[in-house]
């Protein structure tokens, strides 16, 4: 886990090119990062989604344009 987190952007790019990894914790594996099925169907909706706050609390919501900044996009502010 911890050289996931050191290393997770570099990890997703390996994955993108076809290799896979297991992640372990307490030697003991929790999941697995591999590159996507080829025959994965992604929808004519697919990256439409909105984040939205479920609670408004001390950020207002603001904590969502941080991380639509990060995905590449843009929160509708309604």
């Amino acid at each position: 886990m911890q050289e996931l987190k050191r290393r997770l952007a570099a990890l997703v790019t390996e994955a993108e090119h076809g290799e896979s990894f297991l992640i372990t914790r307490h030697n003991g594996i929790v999941a697995q990062l591999v590159p996507p099925d080829a025959c994965l169907h992604i929808g004519s909706r697919f990256g439409m989604g909105r984040l939205e706050p479920l609670l408004q609390g001390p950020t207002k919501g603001r904590y969502l344009d941080v991380v639509a900044d990060d995905r590449g996009g843009s929160r509708d502010p309604r």
